[in-house]
């Protein structure tokens, strides 16, 4: 039978995680003339232009880059919710690169989901990922199977703002499970949006926590990732010029043309 265990008066009380990996890669350093005709939606039809949408600022191409702990094994404290907290060193962004976009991975071997508890946090945000999945006034225990895990062909399981579904309720919406019982597939945060962390300067050091909540079951996270793309947000002092001298030229041509009678 398990047994309850109260909320931590002091979140981290173990720390451990280095960054080993990082993959990083990116786009063309500036936008071509057609690409920015093309995404203000300048048309050309018999020489006469329709402008069909207006944007104020420009965006330099997004950048992304993948950051791993490698394996590192580390066992989730059955029935302690004090956890563990690990970090990830990120480095190599301009001073002007801004978080567009975050997505977790992590693989956790074992335990009892309903017991977990985790959040990312970065430069005082903080985003909850799992708060006892399947638990409700009538379950105080939450869903039993053990671990969140890759799919038989290697797929990490991942938290993102794209799931389909908050994976709090995740056995109400056809869950797959791997060959060790462990949860696959894309979801969303449980009780939190990645998108919190838009707008941010990435380099800094990013923390992951985990906790086992309730007594009877111990995992192990084998690892965990994490994946930020950026992107650089044109200075409107210098995508307003730019577009006006692309309607300038539009309204050039098009006053130079002359129909036919």
């Amino acid at each position: 039978m398990k047994s309850e265990v109260r909320s931590p008066k002091s979140e981290i009380v173990f720390t451990r995680g280095v960054q080993q990996g990082v993959a990083r890669f990116g786009v063309p350093s500036r936008v071509s003339i057609l690409a920015f005709v093309s995404s203000f939606g300048l048309r050309i039809s018999d020489f006469g232009f329709r402008i069909s949408g207006l944007l104020l600022t420009l965006a330099l191409p997004a950048h992304a880059a993948l950051y791993s702990s490698g394996t590192i094994n580390q066992v989730i404290p059955d029935g302690d919710p004090n956890g563990v907290a690990l970090h990830m060193n990120v480095s190599g962004w301009g001073a002007g690169d801004a978080v567009s976009k975050v997505n977790v991975f992590f693989n956790i071997s074992g335990g009892y989901n309903g017991d977990y508890y985790a959040y990312l946090s970065y430069n005082g945000i903080l985003v909850p990922l799992l708060n006892r999945v399947g638990t409700s006034g009538s379950d105080p225990f939450g869903y039993g199977n053990p671990g969140f895990g890759p799919t038989s062909l290697g797929v990490q399981f991942e938290l993102s703002d794209s799931g389909a579904f908050s994976i709090h309720n995740y056995q109400d919406h056809s869950p797959v499970y791997n060959s060790n019982g462990q949860l696959t597939g894309t979801w969303a945060p449980d009780g939190g949006t990645l998108s919190s962390f838009n707008g941010q300067q990435p380099n800094g050091s990013w923390t992951i926590f985990f906790s086992d909540q309730s007594g009877g079951d111990q995992g192990t996270l084998v690892n965990w990732s994490l994946e930020i793309d950026s992107i650089i947000p044109e200075p409107i002092a210098v995508a307003l010029p730019v577009f006006g001298m692309v309607m300038v030229a539009a309204w050039g041509i098009r006053s130079s043309y002359k129909r036919p009678a």
